[in-house]
């Protein structure tokens, strides 16, 4: 079996440059593998992609940039249509700030901490991921150098930063971090801090794109769990400066990558295309969200294609992104369906769906998680 990768968002380091994020214009990753478990599946893809290509009389590699063109609009939503599948196509959306606080959280919180309490550890990474740049910017800082005084430092900072989106006496980041400092367990924590977002190569931290290649195999692998690593073959675009630390990464744990150039490679070709389109259409879907704009006529095309794509896929998208931004998405979806009467595109109707939606996240964390107040008594034991 062979599964084809490509991404989209400024792969690579999220970190601080210059006192600023390198991320502020491309606030979210995108990764798209193509699942071909047979030599069918992988001429059926052929087909269908060409025939797109006779389509609109196009000639050679075409890039997903190219398709998000005004002028393109009829070629984005064939491709839609009739390349996209859910046969095939995998998607992992990640919010680079979600990703560093999720980073954070677990070297402070630690893995036992996400494991026993999954929907409260998404619950507090998801609203970490929405306070300002400055606070990830102290992050990313921290990073470059770690050291114990840097950490006792940094654990400080977390302990008296004005949070905009917390009562802080409900962060367990904020227990976690105080603890660390009264009893003076930077020396130990900085062990397992030192195990999130670093690699063998020193020059690279926080590489977003690994997580997120890594989570998607997991995906394909949970839907083929008779596959041993050997028989998977992946296959991965070009990107010279991350190949070896990826290699190495994946490695550990038995699993084997080549890169190929797009130019010698349709499926890592198809691949450009919907992954640049479905970073691209989310992308500007939760900007007019955040705007407040979603009900404009200005906004209804963007709208309109983010339900077509997002109703294609189903379930075939791994949202890593805030709850908040995870649920307005479905409401999206549901609500700009062509089936959707236009005269119920309102926040009256909206926001009992968003708030549904939030609630069905959470029961699906929940489930997966000890009783509530397992976790409120383990805060609870590490505030005395």
């Amino acid at each position: 079996m062979k599964v084809v990768f490509d991404e989209s968002g400024n792969t690579g380091c999220v970190i601080a440059n210059k006192n600023r994020l390198n991320f502020s214009t491309q606030p979210n990753f995108a990764i798209c593998g193509i699942v071909l478990p047979t030599e069918k599946d992988e001429r059926l893809l052929i087909l269908k992609y060409r025939q797109f290509q006779i389509r609109h009389n196009l000639q050679g590699e075409i890039k997903g940039s190219d398709l998000m063109k005004k002028e393109n609009n009829q070629l984005l939503v064939d491709f839609i249509e009739n390349v996209l599948d859910r046969s095939h196509f995998k998607f992992n959306i990640y919010s680079k700030k979600f990703y560093l606080a999720s980073l954070l959280c677990m070297g402070i919180m630690g893995q036992e901490f996400m494991s026993q309490f999954p929907a409260e550890f998404y619950n507090e990474v998801s609203t970490l991921a929405l306070e300002d740049d400055v606070f990830f910017m102290e992050y990313c800082n921290f990073s470059k150098t770690v050291n114990v005084d840097g950490l006792r430092t940094f654990l400080k900072y977390i302990t008296e930063y004005k949070y905009t989106r917390f009562q802080q006496s409900k962060m367990a980041l904020i227990v976690f971090s105080q603890k660390i400092l009264d009893e003076e367990l930077e020396e130990r924590f900085l062990n397992d801090f030192m195990t999130f977002g670093w690699y063998d190569n020193k020059k690279l931290s926080n590489v977003v794109n690994l997580n997120a290649l890594g989570e998607l195999f997991i995906i394909v692998k949970e839907e083929f769990p008779a596959l041993k690593n050997d028989n998977i073959i992946l296959i991965h675009d070009k990107t010279p400066e991350f190949e070896c630390t990826i290699s190495a990464e994946l490695a550990q744990n038995g699993v084997s990558i080549s890169f190929e150039d797009s130019k010698e490679n349709i499926f890592i070709q198809i691949a450009d295309n919907a992954v640049s389109v479905i970073n691209k259409v989310y992308g500007l879907m939760i900007n007019i969200f955040s705007n407040r704009a979603e009900w404009k006529p200005e906004s209804l095309w963007i709208m309109e294609v983010a339900s077509l794509l997002f109703r294609k896929l189903d379930n075939n998208i791994k949202f890593t992104v805030p709850i908040p931004n995870w649920a307005a998405t479905l409401c999206i979806r549901d609500m700009y369906a062509p089936d959707f009467p236009n005269y119920l595109r309102n926040n009256i109707n909206f926001n009992p769906r968003y708030e549904n939606y939030q609630e069905m996240i959470f029961s699906d964390l929940l489930s997966k998680a000890s009783e509530k107040s397992i976790f409120e008594d383990k805060l609870g034991e590490l505030r005395r």
